[in-house]
């Protein structure tokens, strides 16, 4: 499950670096995080911290929450209840 969730959150981070029109190695520049490091969240290696997270958010200039933004802790954006959980594998993300 928390490998879905990291690769989730990294590919809401990959999408708003896109949105900046910048690469890894710029968003590394601008947050003060290794480009390798950036690299890792984003294909959701990493557990990112929240400094990290605010750092991110900071140089590309939106809100942390951005990258939460639809993610349940299952990675898959449906909410516990809804249609779309219940057709859901039990197994996803495992």
């Amino acid at each position: 499950m928390e490998n879905a969730f990291y690769k989730a959150v990294g590919a809401k981070v990959r999408e708003a670096r896109d949105r900046a029109g910048m690469i890894q190695a710029e968003l590394g520049a601008a947050s003060g995080i290794n480009r390798l490091y950036v690299g890792r969240v984003e294909n959701g290696m990493q557990n990112a911290s929240l400094l990290t997270i605010g750092r991110l958010a900071r140089a590309l200039n939106v809100t942390p929450a951005t990258f939460f933004e639809g993610i349940t802790l299952d990675g898959t954006g449906a909410e516990p209840g809804s249609a779309e959980a219940d057709s859901r594998p039990e197994d996803v993300g495992a």
